[in-house]
C-alpha cells in the first residue's frame, strides 16, 4: 500500500515538473527561436528570389535578348514587379548572386580544362 502511494506521488510530481518545463519552454524558448529563425528564413527566401532573377538576366544576356550592360536593371525590374523594394541589402544580394554565378562558371571551366589535359 505504501509503495503504491509513493508511485502515485512520484508520478504526480513528475507530471508537475514536466508541466513546468513545458511552460518555460513555451514562454521563453519558442519565442527566442522564432525571433532568430523567422528573419533568417525570410532573408534566405529573399536571396533565392534575387538569385533566380540574376540567373534569368544572365541567360537573357547570353542569348542577346538583353544587353549585358542592362542585366542589373533587368534584375531590379523583376524584383520591383514582385514588390520587393530595392534596398542596400538587396543590391548586395544581387552582387553576391552575380559573384556566385561567376565562381560557378570559373569552377566549371577549370574542371573542363583539367579534364581535357
Amino acid at each position: 500500500m505504501q509503495e503504491q502511494i509513493i508511485n502515485v506521488v512520484t508520478n504526480n510530481l513528475l507530471n508537475i515538473v514536466l508541466g513546468i518545463i513545458s511552460i518555460v519552454i513555451s514562454y521563453y524558448l519558442i519565442p527566442a527561436i522564432k525571433n532568430q529563425l523567422v528573419p533568417w528564413l525570410k532573408e534566405k527566401h529573399l536571396y533565392d528570389i534575387v538569385y533566380k532573377a540574376v540567373l534569368a538576366a544572365e541567360k537573357l544576356g547570353e542569348t542577346n535578348q538583353i544587353k549585358k550592360a542592362d542585366k542589373k536593371q533587368y534584375v531590379i525590374m523583376l524584383l520591383t514587379k514582385k514588390n520587393i523594394p530595392i534596398t542596400y541589402e538587396i543590391e548586395q544580394f544581387i552582387e553576391t548572386a552575380c559573384e556566385e554565378l561567376d565562381l560557378i562558371e570559373t569552377t566549371v571551366t577549370t574542371t573542363i580544362k583539367e579534364g581535357k589535359e
